[in-house]
């Protein structure tokens, strides 16, 4: 098989997989907001300094500053409008883009062409990237790794040939990742370990200190622009340490999500999700380490990759909010890759030749694609979406919340008060579902309880615009009545 075909080939499992979420909905999980809400500022081009100049959801959220997501859905707009056909086919077509970029980064590595392949659609099967493809906000993610993937093949290109075109290309992707994602910004330690611990060429300081210069420069523009953009911050070193030291048992988890990826979810919460995996996983690491599978360097570098790039996304502005402290399965692309880099550099899958290594990897493939195939259909709509999200994470206050609300648009009112008092048991806390519960009331003509519940909104969600009008509106109604 020459290597073009390994390409193409990549590229038509991932459509015969894939190419379904087309004919899928919106899942009214961010998507309704960065599209449906701001439509009217996505769908003209003239708009375009506006993506530069405002957060993520272009509101007063004002913290995630990620300008590249929304001119992809800028671009997209011209042609889909408010349909999500054509938003779901880019997701697919970013993915795979992002896989054939993995093919290429392995073999500049020197993996052997049918490993790199193997490890290459095994990660475009993954069932715990469903999410990423599938559900539209989650190219953030698989947008960020083609830009990290891109950034690193010019640099190996760049402290290969040494030339100054690569080393401008290198730059561009890089201040492209910033722009996508905050944790492209530690893309530059990932360069110098590399070049200082995995490269057979005599060190060049000149090389390294153009790297740190440019780099660096890269990300003063970048966090001074943001900066003017971004007003809300994490808090403290102090407070992002401990929050960091908090979730290092995600480290855990993903790890079996990628060896083992039996306990997937949309939204798992932590504290429900099964260490057991990661612990096989990471004593399979150690087995690797100890047995001198792979080069410590590499295994190094591996664990770095996987290390810098899913931590960060963790932190948030508001821990309160429960499902910004989950370890949503997105976030998982760009780390993976860190963990296909350490497999390419393991003689183990290649230990046993014949019908029994075979065996063994058709097995992981065809395992990988039946779960991912199986996992497919929750998103289709937002109804499947919240109900995944609820069986999946029965603890998770939101998300039953949100089931909720589904229900309330269907018009099944009786499954909606089940789930907005369950997310209350859950969460008594939880934003806006005393809000929702107060329309329900309304609707059945409790104007006392209505009234009741909308004062417990604004009691804990001060501000509240749609329960202000909502009281406002029973108040006129009650009025009227007198």
């Amino acid at each position: 098989m020459n290597k073009r075909l390994r390409y193409l080939l990549l590229v038509l499992i991932g459509l015969s997989l894939y190419l379904v979420t087309v004919f899928f909905d919106f899942s009214y999980f961010d998507d309704q907001d960065l599209i449906l809400t701001n439509y009217p500022i996505i769908s003209n081009f003239q708009n375009v300094g506006q993506l530069f100049s405002d957060d993520v959801f272009l509101s007063e959220s004002n913290f995630y500053y990620r300008p590249i997501l929304n001119l992809s859905f800028m671009i997209e707009a011209q042609i889909s409008k408010t349909a999500p056909w054509f938003y779901h086919l880019a997701n697919v077509i970013y993915h795979l883009l992002a896989v054939l970029l993995l093919f290429s980064l392995l073999l500049n590595l020197k993996v052997r062409e049918k490993k790199a392949w193997y490890l290459s659609l095994l990660f475009l099967i993954h069932p715990a990237l469903v999410s990423a493809v599938a559900w539209i906000p989650g190219r953030n993610d698989s947008l960020l790794a083609v830009f990290i993937l891109s950034s690193f093949l010019f640099f190996i290109k760049f402290i290969e040939r040494g030339g100054y075109k690569d080393y401008l290309w290198c730059l561009l992707f890089f201040i492209f990742a910033l722009l996508t994602k905050e944790a492209a910004v530690f893309l530059p330690l990932l360069f110098i370990f590399y070049y200082l611990f995995l490269t057979k060429d005599r060190i060049d300081k000149e090389k390294i200190w153009t790297l740190v210069l440019g780099t660096t420069l890269s990300i003063f523009l970048w966090f001074l622009f943001r900066s003017l953009v971004v007003t809300e911050s994490l808090g403290d070193i102090k407070q992002i340490v401990l929050t960091v030291i908090n979730y290092l048992p995600v480290l855990m988890v993903a790890l079996g999500k990628f060896f083992l990826p039996f306990n997937l979810g949309i939204m798992p919460q932590l504290h429900e999700s099964n260490l057991i995996w990661g612990g096989v996983s990471f004593l399979f690491l150690l087995f690797l380490l100890i047995r001198k599978k792979i080069k410590k360097e590499y295994f190094i570098f591996s664990l770095l990759w996987f290390t810098l790039f899913l931590l960060p996304g963790l932190l948030n502005p508001d821990p309160k909010i429960s499902y910004q402290i989950l370890l949503l399965e997105h976030r998982l692309y760009l780390p993976f890759v860190g963990l296909i880099i350490l497999l390419s550099q393991t003689e183990l899958i290649n230990k046993r030749r014949g019908k029994i290594s075979l065996i063994i990897k058709s097995t992981i493939l065809i395992f990988f694609f039946t779960v991912t195939l199986w996992r497919l259909p929750h998103f289709k709509n937002p109804l499947s979406f919240w109900q995944y999200a609820v069986t999946t994470s029965p603890n998770s206050a939101l998300a039953t919340r949100n089931l909720g609300v589904m229900y309330y648009l269907s018009g099944d009112n009786e499954a909606a008060m089940k789930n907005y008092k369950r997310s209350i048991e859950i969460n008594k806390d939880e934003p806006m579902v005393y809000n929702n519960l107060g329309l329900i009331y309304l609707e059945n003509g409790d104007l006392e309880s209505a009234e009741e519940y909308f004062l417990k909104e604004l009691k804990i969600n001060p501000g509240y615009d749609k329960a202000v009008l909502n009281l406002e509106l029973l108040q006129d109604l009650k009025n009227q009545l007198r």
